[in-house]
């Protein structure tokens, strides 16, 4: 985020925007939108915290808002970080990410269209994450605890590997949009990460400029 760029996967274009209504910080966001197509995703996220333990990140509160179409009432930008199960072994191979799905939280059908909606990722029994891959723990391939169809509290993933972090060579903390969802347009904003209770918020204001690197 620090250098106001966003990495644009296959079919989708982002900027950032004035709106839409009124963002929960100054005047502006960050916007995806992917196309009607079946490959659109985007990307928006930084390498910051490379290293860092799951147990130090204290925060990490965004908002959301989505102004296409979802019969379903289910699709926001997600918050994803490129993770290592185990940052004490050897072992720095690729395991996927852990991913916050903002509709575990708001219940099936809840995230809202033309609202603003605030999520806490780390607060409570119903912040739900899951696992996209195999963790690997003292370099061994180990069960994935916090599955998709069973996502996990903060907490319980911690509990679970509690020497995971961001990813030292392959970290990222990201936001995503697509999966893919075609047609899908929506925005963040007012992301706060906190380590050790320090926080940092990051304003995508639309003055602050924006590059766009297709991948």
């Amino acid at each position: 985020f620090n250098t106001s760029s966003v990495t644009v996967i296959n079919d989708a274009t982002g900027a950032l925007v004035s709106g839409p209504g009124t963002p929960p910080s100054r005047d502006g966001s960050a916007e995806m939108a992917l196309d009607a197509g079946p490959s659109g995703r985007m990307l928006l996220g930084t390498v910051d915290y490379n290293g860092t333990p799951l147990d130090d990140l204290t925060n990490l509160d965004f908002s959301t808002f989505r102004s296409s179409v979802d019969p379903g009432g289910n699709l926001a930008i997600t918050l994803q970080i490129n993770v290592d199960y185990d940052l004490t072994d050897a072992d720095t191979s690729w395991q996927s990410r852990i991913v916050f799905e903002p509709y575990f939280t708001a219940g099936s059908g809840n995230v809202g269209q033309n609202v603003w909606q605030t999520w806490d990722p780390t607060n409570g029994p119903v912040a739900k994450w899951w696992g996209s891959g195999t963790p690997h723990v003292g370099g061994v391939a180990v069960a994935q605890q916090c599955p998709q169809s069973a996502p996990c509290t903060w907490n319980q993933l911690k509990s679970f590997y509690p020497d995971a972090g961001v990813h030292v060579t392959l970290g990222a903390v990201q936001f995503k949009a697509g999966a893919p969802w075609p047609g899908f347009v929506g925005n963040v904003d007012a992301f706060t990460i906190g380590v050790n209770g320090s926080d940092t918020t990051y304003d995508f204001d639309y003055t602050n400029g924006l590059t766009l690197t297709t991948t």
